[in-house]
């Protein structure tokens, strides 16, 4: 799933985030991260807003190796208690699309997310 994940949000290693600031899942900046003095990028994103692309800058967390991202994705994957059920399902091979689906629900702004994710998911395990 993080692979997968990493792949879309980075469209496979190509973004300027990904490019310039090593991070491959889109994470953005939160308070915490920004009061620690960790290093951040602003950069073009979109979001969906009542259901409408909304073009905007923001501030996400630049990492100094694509490892930092992983590790980090996985802190917040499993720590973060939005993402509580969403991991459980994830650890179960059975129930992966569950959780790439639960989890969806958190992880971005695009309705279409999980979708996104669950097709490629599909794609490369076929």
């Amino acid at each position: 799933v993080p692979i997968i994940q990493s792949a879309h949000e980075s469209r496979t290693g190509n973004s300027g985030l990904c490019r310039k600031y090593c991070n491959l899942f889109g994470i953005v900046a939160t308070d915490s991260w920004k009061s620690k003095g960790y290093p951040i990028a602003l950069m073009p994103t979109w979001e969906e807003i009542k259901g409408k692309r909304v073009d905007m800058k923001r501030e996400f967390r630049a990492y100094h190796s694509w490892k930092d991202s992983f590790l980090d994705w996985s802190d917040i994957i499993t720590k973060l208690t939005c993402y509580k059920a969403a991991y459980a399902l994830l650890k179960d091979k059975d129930k992966v699309i569950e959780g790439i689906r639960e989890m969806g629900k958190v992880y971005a702004t695009d309705s279409r997310y999980a979708d996104k994710l669950v097709a490629l998911y599909r794609l490369i395990t076929q």
